[in-house]
C-alpha cells in the first residue's frame, strides 16, 4: 500500500528512511531529565499547565456527569479524569469517575462506551 506521504522527504532522507530510523518507543527520544520534569512538572512549568489546564474548570453542564478511565491507559493518564473529577466537584457539579481498569487507551473506550449507552438509557427511563 502506498502511502500519501511515502513520496515525502525531509532533507536528503525519505519518510520511510526517518521512521526506520526511530526508537521503537517514544520514551526512547527524550532524557531522563525531561521525563522527570514533565511527570512531576514543578515551578514555571507547574504554574504554566495549570493557566492552560481550564477544560473542566468553572464547567457547568447542567446535565448528569460521569468520566471514565482505565488506570493503565498510557494515552491519556488516570491523573487526568481525577483532576477534572475534582475541578467538576469544585463547580458544584454531581460528577463521578468509573475506573475501567488497568487496560489501554483502546479497551478503556471498548470497556466504557457500553456502560455509558446502559447509563444513558437508564438516564432517559428516569
Amino acid at each position: 500500500m502506498t502511502r500519501p506521504w511515502s513520496s515525502c522527504s525531509t532533507g536528503d532522507h525519505s519518510f520511510e528512511q526517518i521512521a526506520a530510523g526511530l526508537p521503537g518507543s517514544p520514551r526512547d527520544l527524550v532524557t531522563a531529565a525531561y521525563l522527570e520534569r514533565i511527570t512531576k512538572p514543578s515551578g514555571a512549568l507547574l504554574r504554566a499547565m495549570k493557566v492552560k489546564d481550564v477544560t473542566c474548570a468553572g464547567w457547568r453542564p447542567g446535565v448528569p456527569v460521569r468520566l471514565y478511565a482505565g488506570r493503565g491507559d498510557k494515552d491519556v493518564a488516570y491523573d487526568n479524569s481525577r483532576y477534572c473529577l475534582r475541578e467538576l466537584r469544585v463547580s458544584g457539579v454531581k460528577a463521578a469517575l468509573k475506573d475501567v481498569g488497568d487496560v489501554d487507551h483502546t479497551t478503556t473506550a471498548r470497556r466504557s462506551l457500553p456502560e455509558v449507552l446502559d447509563w444513558f438509557v437508564a438516564l432517559r427511563g428516569a
